[in-house]
């Protein structure tokens, strides 16, 4: 299952966890980036369909793509990976 919110730009946002299929994303992103690839389990961000962010549910690393407004997608990552917060439906 995955969670829905609004982008600031009025696009979809879905967050979800990572999947073997989407690793090729995940590398891409990281290099985009210039950061290392963060550590699964991953909490995924997808933007009108498009991965734009990923967070290590491990460590809390992230990267994100640098060409596109992703500060508030990531918080909502940071958010619904959160152990007090009560966000439900992310397996």
């Amino acid at each position: 299952m995955s969670i829905r919110a609004e982008h600031p730009m009025n696009t979809p946002v879905t967050l979800r966890r990572a999947e073997a299929a989407d690793w090729s994303g995940v590398i891409r992103l990281a290099a985009l980036d210039s950061a290392a690839v963060p550590k699964a389990p991953l909490l995924l961000a997808e933007v009108g369909g498009e991965l734009v962010a990923a967070l290590s549910m491990r460590d809390g690393a992230v990267s994100a793509d640098p060409f596109r407004l992703t500060a508030p997608v990531v918080g909502l990552l940071r958010t619904a990976q959160a152990p007090s917060t009560s966000v439900t439906g992310i397996p």
